[in-house]
C-alpha cells in the first residue's frame, strides 16, 4: 500500500493515478486476479508514469475509476464463492 492510501477513507481523496498495490489493497483482490482481469480487458490500466508513456516491463498505472470496477468485481467473486459452499 502506498502512503497516499494509508489514511484514505473517501475516494475523493485518492490520487489521480493508483498503483497495482493500491488497487489490490483497496479492492481486496490478489495480484493474480488483477493480472487476469487486466489481460481479459475487464480492467484497463495504462503504462504511464508521471504522464509519460512507458514500454513493456513498466509498472501499470490505474485511473481512479478502475478502482470501483475492481471493487465490484471483487465483491461479486466473494459472493460467488460463498454461494458455492
Amino acid at each position: 500500500m502506498t502512503a497516499a492510501l494509508a489514511l484514505v477513507t473517501d475516494d475523493t481523496e485518492l490520487p489521480e493515478w493508483l498503483t497495482s498495490a493500491d488497487i489490490m489493497y483497496e479492492a481486496g483482490i490478489s495480484y493474480r486476479q488483477l493480472d487476469f482481469w487486466q489481460r481479459a480487458r475487464y480492467l484497463r490500466p495504462e503504462r504511464t508514469w508521471r504522464g509519460r508513456k512507458r514500454g513493456s516491463g513498466s509498472p501499470w498505472s490505474w485511473p481512479k475509476g478502475e478502482l470501483e470496477i475492481a471493487r465490484r468485481m471483487g465483491r461479486l467473486r466473494l459472493a460467488t464463492e460463498r454461494s458455492d459452499r
